[in-house]
């Protein structure tokens, strides 16, 4: 009975969560964030996501770090490229 019970999602409060905890509310409203425009590789939507993650992880006081790739992408009917 003990297993069963620890599966149970928490009682739900009324109470803020701390920052370090997770809410839902708090990740819907990121991923409506992220999710509002298309964001293909190299776009205007892409751009904004990534700041947006880069400043939302920073304000946590959190590490960020990027790792460079290269990539080559047909946009629009021309190719575009990450050099």
């Amino acid at each position: 009975m003990a297993a069963v019970v620890a599966l149970l999602p928490p009682a739900i409060s009324n109470e803020l969560p701390s920052v370090s905890d997770f809410s839902a509310a708090r990740a819907i409203l990121h991923v409506q964030t992220l999710a509002a425009e298309p964001r293909p590789v190299g776009s205007p939507g892409h751009a904004k996501a990534h700041a947006y993650l880069i400043d939302t992880l920073t304000s946590l006081k959190l590490e960020v770090t990027e790792q460079k790739t290269h990539f080559a992408s047909l946009i629009a009917g021309n190719l575009a490229s990450s050099d």
